[in-house]
């Protein structure tokens, strides 16, 4: 299933054939940013009116209003246990509240630059900004510091992704680039080059063997991340944001159009196309992430869910991205 935030709704539809499940009404403004909890229980909504929602997502009722901000909600984000939400806003501030009642336990602040982008890894143990001034912070979750300054692109950072193994992060750019760095040491790994006009949205495969770009250049290009090679280029429009669904088959990406198409990672075969009317915009899309497969599988390794994921910094993940930019698709499961 995926969510689609329309206007002031939310619709929650099949990934097989874009069938409409059900359509969550309560936001009085325009839907910024939609988010799944890690065990796909529940929902997280925020808007330009300042105020999140909670939703359940197997019957759609909605669960708590969370209010108190003063900014728009930019992004949101369930820590690992689904039990604290973080939500980011256009000041350069995050909130952490407790899902449970909304209680808002701590606000972080502390961005001196715009905030263009930003990403966190799989077993969220680190978190990635870009910025206006080009670079890429890479900070350790559970301390909060600075790890690593990722310097190289020339104009503003748009879009950030992970791999999936943990080894490696990925930049696009308004200079038209992608570069792939190591996380360990931030080694500048190769620079991808071919899009024509800005690239605003990157996902690598389940496997890590291909890397997608979304630009405004009105295309999606698969790479091979081990050597850079183009593989294929699809044609959409001014493109959002893209992801693999599990099995690395398909390709789901939100364009300015105002469609999401799901395409044929094999040979390009557009396999289908949701258009939705321009009285009601499509604002984000959003599915089950990565993260929650991942965390299903590390509850068989109990020792290392409770030393590492929940070791004292679920309380600090972040997800927040640019103001401009509010299409945002999870990986689905």
């Amino acid at each position: 299933m995926f969510a689609v935030a329309c206007g002031k709704n939310i619709e929650i539809r099949k990934i097989s054939d874009g069938t409409l499940i059900r359509t969550l009404f309560g936001h009085t403004f325009c839907v910024s940013k939609i988010e799944f909890s890690l065990d796909f229980k529940l929902l997280a909504s925020g808007s330009y009116g300042k105020r999140i929602k909670i939703w359940n997502v197997s019957n759609g009722r909605l669960l708590r209003n969370i209010d108190g901000n003063r900014s728009f909600i930019m992004s949101l984000v369930f820590s690992v246990n689904n039990k604290l939400l973080l939500s980011g806003y256009d000041n350069n501030t995050v909130k952490i509240f407790k899902v449970s009642d909304g209680t808002l336990i701590r606000t972080i602040d502390g961005h001196t630059f715009w905030v263009t982008s930003i990403a966190f890894s799989i077993d969220r143990k680190f978190v990635a900004y870009g910025s206006q001034n080009n670079s890429i912070r890479l900070w350790n979750i559970s301390n909060g510091r600075l790890r690593l300054t990722l310097d190289g692109h020339t104009n503003w950072t748009m879009a950030l992704a992970f791999s999936t193994n943990r080894e490696w992060i990925a930049s696009g750019s308004d200079d038209n680039t992608i570069k792939l760095w190591e996380l360990y040491d931030g080694t500048l790994i190769r620079t991808f080059i071919g899009h024509t006009q800005y690239v605003r949205s990157l996902a690598f495969s389940m496997d890590n063997e291909l890397l997608a770009s979304g630009s405004f250049d009105k295309t999606i290009k698969i790479w091979n991340v081990s050597d850079g090679t183009l593989i294929q280029t699809f044609e959409d429009d001014k493109v959002i944001s893209i992801v693999f669904n599990m099995d690395d088959t398909l390709l789901i990406s939100g364009s300015f159009d105002n469609t999401i198409k799901i395409w044929k990672i094999s040979d390009g075969t557009l396999q289908q196309t949701i258009q939705y009317s321009y009285d009601f915009k499509v604002n984000c899309i959003a599915t089950p992430s990565y993260a929650g497969l991942m965390t299903k599988k590390l509850k068989r390794r109990k020792n290392l869910v409770n030393g590492f994921l929940f070791g004292g910094f679920t309380s600090k993940f972040v997800h927040k991205i640019g103001p401009t930019i509010f299409y945002d698709i999870w990986s689905l499961v």
